[in-house]
């Protein structure tokens, strides 16, 4: 038999029946799970009595339902409703969810919400910070290539007076091309 353990709860001390630490082994829930559950606000009923499928999603608990690579939550408060109204338990959905879509399983009137995969968001942020250093190392080549266009040494070509009179009159400079593709300069 299962010992009763002590807890911290809201600054008092709180002992766990056996019979309580019996339904956290039958819900799944492990202490480090029950611990965080206490640390992110929820109540010692909840944290005992939900299983492991109920999990803290947007400062509220939510059921949360996994789909291949993908996790959806339900509304804890939508999901008793379910319960009540459509007869669904979270074995009828899970087993349901393995044969068809989500939004076939889950009646229209609730709503799911959708947590992007870590590994998107750790791909997007390593593709982010390659095409930074991409462009740090381009821009260095081009430095160590060209320092005068860094230093604010002056260029040493000037404009010929057509180039000169194509920027006082108009917007765009216009270039000739013969019938071979070569540039005729004016």
């Amino acid at each position: 038999m299962p010992k009763a353990k002590r807890i911290m709860y809201k600054g008092q001390e709180y002992t766990l029946s056996k019979d309580e630490i019996n339904q956290m082994r039958k819900g799944k829930v492990t202490a480090d799970a029950f611990d965080e559950r206490i640390a992110k606000g929820w109540n010692i009923k909840d944290a005992v009595y939900l299983n492991h499928n109920f999990v803290p999603f947007k400062n509220g608990v939510y059921l949360a339902v996994p789909v291949f690579n993908d996790t959806y939550y339900i509304k804890r408060s939508d999901f008793e409703d379910m319960r009540q109204k459509h007869n669904l338990s979270t074995q009828k959905i899970f087993s349901r969810v393995r044969k068809q879509p989500i939004e076939e399983v889950i009646p229209e009137e609730y709503t799911i919400y959708e947590k992007e995969s870590d590994d998107d968001m750790n791909y997007l942020a390593e593709q982010r910070e390659r095409e930074e250093r991409i462009k740090a190392r381009e821009l260095n080549r081009l430095k160590e290539r060209k320092p005068h266009l860094f230093n604010g040494t002056p260029q040493k070509h000037v404009f010929d007076k057509y180039c000169v009179h194509l920027f006082d009159n108009n917007v765009f400079a216009k270039v000739k091309t013969d019938q071979y593709g070569n540039v005729q300069r004016g």
